[in-house]
């Protein structure tokens, strides 16, 4: 067995006269209880690191890379043993875990990707990864937190580069290496994009260049401008993303 997921309707059978499927409940009600997934959340808690098979279009997940665990949409995942997706065409790709239900059953979970950037019904995002020639690249893995996760990325100059973060988020804090210049990115219409300068808010309007930051499907967006931008080469921003 590859491929794990609970509460399953394939669970069957007894340990110490109480059935599995019963364990593997009271196994997800605790583990609930520690980190409060529901319904809405799709996030790696551990692992489901995705790598490159060389020379191939295809990508795999490590079982001995260290411990998998994820939750999609309720239910629990793991795995046992390596899993492979091959037949990736030239194009860049987004790779998911992806459940199988039987009616409101989860029975099992599929390594799948697309090139949307969409994430299909009860998946979670796991990395991207740019094929070409045949061959896939280093993927670039989610970062993934049922709460709040942080990062950092250099500026490149380059307009409309997006941060990739598997998700997308409820909103992103931006802040300069150095600087005390603050930019909030939040999705909700009206509510455009805040800065905090020396604890101070500004709103910012359509017109002001940093405007042209956003919330994106598996990130969030961030461009350069001459006079402001929040992406200038080489210097370090620091992030921080609400899940």
């Amino acid at each position: 067995m590859a491929k794990i997921v609970f509460p399953s309707e394939n669970a069957v059978g007894t340990i110490d006269s109480t059935s599995t499927q019963v364990l593997r409940e009271h196994a997800l009600t605790l583990y609930a209880r520690a980190c409060q997934p529901s319904p809405l959340k799709c996030f790696v808690f551990t692992g489901f690191e995705v790598y490159a098979n060389p020379g191939a279009n295809s990508v795999r997940l490590e079982y001995g890379s260290g411990g998998h665990y994820a939750i999609i949409n309720g239910s629990m995942i793991s795995f046992d043993a390596d899993i492979n997706l091959t037949g990736l065409t030239d194009n860049t790709h987004f790779i998911y875990a992806q459940l199988t239900r039987d009616g409101n059953l989860a029975t099992t979970w599929e390594l799948v990707s697309n090139i949307t950037g969409v994430s299909p019904t009860y998946s979670v995002c796991l990395a991207s990864v740019v094929v070409a020639g045949g061959v896939a690249g280093t993927p670039a893995n989610a970062v993934h937190s049922p709460l709040i996760c942080t990062g950092s990325y250099v500026g490149d100059s380059a307009a409309d580069r997006l941060i990739f973060l598997g998700f997308q988020p409820k909103q992103v804090e931006i802040r300069a290496d150095g600087d005390t210049d603050t930019i909030l990115i939040r999705p909700y219409p009206g509510l455009g994009i805040m800065r905090f300068v020396n604890a101070l808010q500004y709103e910012v309007n359509g017109s002001d260049t940093y405007a042209h930051h956003s919330i994106a499907t598996q990130g969030f967006n961030v461009g350069y401008a001459t006079s402001a931008g929040f992406n200038y080469t080489g210097t370090t921003y620091y992030w921080m993303a609400y899940a």
